[in-house]
């Protein structure tokens, strides 16, 4: 129970956290899949603002809390379909720390035991209508019946809904008209005192009937930010523009290499692109400046693996611009040739010709089925022109 000398929205603010800069440069989905493998205790929420906290002020009449998606449900679905009145700028992947869940599983026992809490609670307050003390047993039997999920989560989601909205404050005058309006707050702070952190829905509705399958996160020390990521590609180069931009000055500028790689190496996991205008990306850049620093294409390689798989003939052409006719040997080209990705067969942009004179002249030993399948891809026309 939240210490008494503390008050409940102090003891919110107090505990929000706010987790700040940008740590991975693939968009959600491929994010999520790459970082979390197992997705067990693990939720996602969507936020305008780079931060997750509980608003008090919140216009919705559910318990004020942090609302989210269990993560399983995102990789089944692969899409979810509420995300808020505002579009969101980012997810933040948030980690369960307890276990004082209420969800489907509820059982009888426990059940009987929270009703019993409440009660206690209810008794022991000044702050509920009398109604409720007067014959609490009716009115917890009411409320049952009037439950839109006829389950012991339901049946407590409902009631503590009800009796929170029969929370009044003594400034104000005593209702005779039965329930009054959905308190948010006390109904948060109702399902904390008797002992939940965390309410978990899984396809019932309980929560809410137009979303089935959510969580919420009531009490802020129940969770800790464990990873983020933009939602969409306008969004994250707009708040990374500033870093972004000194990159593509310094490259237009001519600075020297070992500055922008300075640059790339601090921001690598942010450059996805790094100039609107051309055609230049952090994994591009250092196939461009691999002779001053050839390592830096390999450093990069992990950020860039579904890019690799869906534009690879992109960078072999890139790769293939430093191949001159005594070039034997290329790190970098060898290393795209050898991945072997489909996409590389079947393109109408690569340059096969001068690909396959390169394998043909290179002391690269490369799968002869490589070769094969370059040859049937090419235009004859202009494989014989690089073989000449």
């Amino acid at each position: 129970m939240i210490n008494n000398s503390m008050r409940f929205l102090e003891f919110l603010k107090l505990n929000e956290d706010i987790p700040v800069g940008l740590k991975n440069k693939e968009l959600w989905l491929y994010y999520l899949r790459d970082n979390f493998k197992k997705p067990n205790q693990l939720f996602v929420t969507f936020v305008l603002k780079d931060k997750v906290g509980i608003n008090p002020k919140t216009i919705h009449r559910t318990p004020i809390g942090v609302y989210c998606y269990p993560l399983d449900y995102i990789f089944d679905e692969e899409d979810v379909p509420f995300r808020g009145e505002s579009t969101p700028t980012k997810i933040k992947v948030l980690k369960q720390l307890s276990n004082k869940v209420l969800d489907k599983d509820l059982g009888d026992k426990e059940y009987e035991s929270k009703i019993k809490l409440i009660e206690k609670i209810v008794k022991e307050s000044q702050n509920y209508v009398p109604e409720i003390e007067s014959n609490f047993q009716k009115y917890i039997e009411i409320w049952e019946d009037k439950a839109r999920t006829k389950t012991n989560f339901g049946f407590l989601w409902n009631i503590t809904r009800m009796i929170s909205m029969d929370y009044y404050n003594k400034k104000n005058h005593r209702r005779t008209n039965g329930p009054g309006e959905e308190n948010p707050i006390t109904w948060s702070k109702l399902l904390i005192e008797i002992g939940y952190d965390l309410v978990i829905d899984n396809g019932t509705g309980v929560i809410h009937p137009s979303e089935p399958t959510q969580a919420v996160f009531l009490n802020p020390k129940s969770y800790k930010v464990v990873g983020e990521e933009f939602v969409d590609t306008n969004a994250k180069f707009k708040s990374t523009n500033e870093p972004i931009g000194k990159l593509t000055d310094r490259i237009q500028k001519g600075w020297t290499f070992g500055l922008i790689d300075d640059v790339i190496e601090m921001n690598k996991s942010r450059l996805l692109k790094i100039s609107t205008t051309d055609d230049i990306d952090a994994l591009s850049y250092s196939i461009r400046m691999q002779k001053d620093n050839p390592k830096l294409f390999f450093k990069l390689i992990p950020y860039f693996k579904k890019e690799l798989n869906d534009i690879i003939d992109e960078y072999i052409n890139k790769a293939l611009i430093f191949i001159k006719k005594d070039t034997k040997e290329n790190e970098i080209l060898d290393y795209l040739i050898k991945l072997d990705i489909p996409k590389v067969y079947n393109s109408t942009n690569l340059g096969y010709g001068k690909l396959i004179k390169y394998i043909e002249n290179s002391n690269t030993n490369f799968d002869k089925n490589i070769k094969k399948k370059l040859i049937d891809a090419t235009n004859i026309d202009d494989l014989e022109k690089y073989i000449k």
